[in-house]
């Protein structure tokens, strides 16, 4: 199918898109949005909110499930694109609806927020808004920007309560609002256009004096984007975070690194996903395990299985894999654990082996130097005793008798 992927930013492998469920039909796109924490390995329909925000319990059952605009060209164009930011830690506005997939008609879209990087939502406002952070996502500020106001929402504490200031007289239609890049700051600019004159208006709003203090470190909290406190390995890492309480009443000065806490974690099934041409057999839901086989339709196109170690072609110098059937998914930092059993492994092919040359046979050893000098020795030894005999006479003589 086709699919509008956003990052939620500052929050490694996780991503929301929507998917257009019938691409191949001839007619308006149905969408779907859709989260995953594990960089697209598993994803799932975003859960609904209980309640609306006029506290009313919201009636969704079977395949109902919360959607929200995208960035891409299938989505409308006069909605805004959930946002998220690097400096507002887990932190998501969004518009759409609840049902069973996005509503083409923007007067059906409400304006909802998650704190937790997308696992819940709460409907913050009635109707479509625009909307932008401030102060590290400790000020939310909202206007309407499909029918005029005279109006704008806003939030200090991360959306939990909401509250109305009237800036104009002149029904105003708004275009946008803005803030500075990083999100860090409390003065925003919201700019449009007067409904009766057409004149364009700009207008400045500035928070820094609702509050006088200064967070302290008592107004901050831990934060790991988990299902659970007990899971909190993202990519086969641990990482917490720190960031402001939500109903601290102080501002956020803070410049420095989110991060508090950066571990590695044991390998578990959770970090790997079927390879290319296999498939997942049984629900990893169930235990944690799930077993990956070979795709009929692939099974010509992968070499080397079942696998052979080293295979029957395999040229010196160069490598091969064995395989497993898993793979861990991109991006994932997980150590020891099940991956020396399921991962897939490398190797280089082997060296041919030697061939021992066949030895010669030993020619006849020439005489040493020490034997000939030898030699040489007593043969001078010899000729000098035949010359001694030859000049002395009486020694011959003496030898005769």
């Amino acid at each position: 199918g086709l699919y509008d992927i956003t990052q939620v930013l500052g929050l490694n492998g996780i991503h929301l898109a929507n998917n257009v469920t019938n691409w191949m039909i001839d007619s308006d796109p149905d969408l779907k949005s859709y989260l995953t924490f594990d960089n697209g390995a598993s994803w799932r329909l975003l859960q609904p909110p209980l309640f609306n925000s006029m506290n009313q319990p919201i009636n969704c059952t079977g395949s109902c499930s919360l959607h929200i605009n995208g960035n891409s060209g299938y989505y409308l164009k006069n909605a805004a694109p959930f946002y998220t930011t690097n400096n507002a830690i887990g932190l998501i506005l969004a518009v759409g609806n609840v049902g069973e997939v996005l509503n083409k008609d923007v007067s059906e879209y409400n304006t909802y927020m998650s704190r937790d990087a997308g696992l819940s939502w709460v409907e913050v406002s009635s109707g479509a808004y625009i909307y932008e952070f401030g102060d590290h996502g400790g000020i939310v500020m909202m206007a309407s920007n499909n029918v005029a106001t005279t109006s704008i929402l806003y939030s200090m504490d991360e959306g939990a309560t909401i509250k109305n200031y009237t800036f104009t007289t002149t029904p105003t239609i708004v275009a946008n609002i803005m803030a500075e890049p990083s999100a860090t700051g409390r003065k925003f600019i919201m700019y449009g256009q007067e409904q009766s004159t057409g004149k364009y208006v700009m207008v400045g709003f500035d928070f820094s004096g609702i509050y006088e203090a200064t967070c302290t470190e008592a107004d901050y909290e831990d934060w790991a984007p988990s299902e659970s406190v007990q899971q909190i390995c993202l990519l086969g890492q641990s990482v917490v975070y720190s960031r402001k309480k939500q109903n601290a009443t102080c501002f956020n000065d803070r410049t420095t690194e989110h991060i508090v806490l950066r571990e590695p974690c044991n390998c578990t099934f959770s970090d790997f996903e079927c390879d290319f041409g296999f498939y997942q057999v049984g629900n990893s839901s169930q235990n944690g395990t799930f077993l990956c086989e070979i795709s009929p339709d692939n099974f010509a196109n992968i070499t080397n299985w079942p696998p052979v170690d080293p295979p029957s072609l395999c040229p010196p110098g160069t490598s091969y894999t064995v395989l497993t059937g898993y793979r861990r998914i991109a991006g994932d930092m997980c150590t020891g654990g099940i991956s020396s059993s399921i991962e897939p492994e490398v190797k280089s092919c082997p060296s041919p082996p030697t061939v021992q040359p066949t030895p010669a046979p030993n020619p006849k050893k020439p005489k040493s130097v020490g034997g000939i000098v030898a030699g040489v020795l007593i043969g001078a030894m010899f000729i000098a005793l035949i010359a001694l005999l030859y000049v002395r006479q009486d020694l011959r003589e003496n030898l005769v008798d």
